[in-house]
């Protein structure tokens, strides 16, 4: 949004003047050390990449079906090298 749609409205624009927020000085000068900012990084929630197979029928079916058959795939050549 741009800060214009903010002033064109009457009635936003008296909401938002009747809160203020705030910030301690400690808080914005405190520099974060490279170890707060690893386990931040660390600690941040991911999106995950199997969510759309998952949802998907036909998806959640080759996400159990592949694992079983790569294994009975590996088993046989293993087999076959044998003799």
């Amino acid at each position: 949004m741009l800060k214009d749609e903010f002033t064109t409205e009457e009635t936003l624009k008296k909401r938002l003047d009747e809160y203020t927020v705030v910030i301690p000085k400690e808080k914005l000068s405190m520099k974060q050390t490279r170890w707060q900012r690893f386990i931040r990084y660390v600690a941040s929630p991911t999106k995950d990449p199997l969510e759309t197979i998952h949802t998907t029928s036909t998806g959640l079916k080759l996400f159990r079906t592949i694992p079983l058959a790569s294994a009975v795939f590996i088993t046989a050549i293993q087999l076959l090298l044998q003799f």
